[in-house]
């Protein structure tokens, strides 16, 4: 299992599945408005090339239809992806005396390997995700999905 962050930072608070997510501020490209109704597997248009999104569908079932006032959290990789969410409430700055470690916590789908941390904001759990465990679970979930979509796959290695 995976410790909570090391050092304080701000989080980019979103909402799915009534259910209150953060990935690190630092590690968002960019959030845009979904557009409504099913997605194409191959994605939107984005920067000359395609986006993939993919729903974050905290049970781990089938994906649901974007619906209006939806956004895409655009994550920082070498092949941008998105996370579709409900909705985006904003930032908080949170650091490790706030957060702990997400043993005991039983999630599926793409939350098994990404959940990092638990904390509290506004009087509410937050379950703050390791956004590139994340963007290597959405990858295989956009790969599944279309897999002619070679921008959707993992991110090179670094060199």
């Amino acid at each position: 299992m995976t410790a909570p962050p090391d050092s304080p930072g701000s989080l980019l608070v979103f909402r799915e599945a009534e259910s209150r997510f953060a990935v690190p501020l630092a590690a968002v490209a960019e959030v845009l408005h979904a557009p409504a109704g099913p997605v194409p597997g191959e994605g939107i248009a984005y920067r000359g090339g395609r986006l993939p999104i993919v729903a974050l569908e905290a049970s781990g079932g089938p994906e649901r239809e974007a619906q209006v006032g939806e956004r895409l959290i655009v994550l920082k990789r070498a092949r941008p992806l998105a996370l579709r969410v409900e909705a985006v409430e904003g930032l908080v700055e949170m650091g490790p005396r706030e957060l702990s470690p997400a043993d005991g916590f039983y999630v599926t789908g793409l939350l098994k390997k990404s959940l990092k941390a638990v904390g509290r904001a506004g009087g509410e759990p937050l379950f703050v995700l390791d956004p590139d465990a994340l963007g290597e679970a959405l990858a295989r979930r956009a790969a599944e999905r279309n897999p002619q979509a070679r921008d959707a796959g993992p991110d090179p290695p670094r060199r």
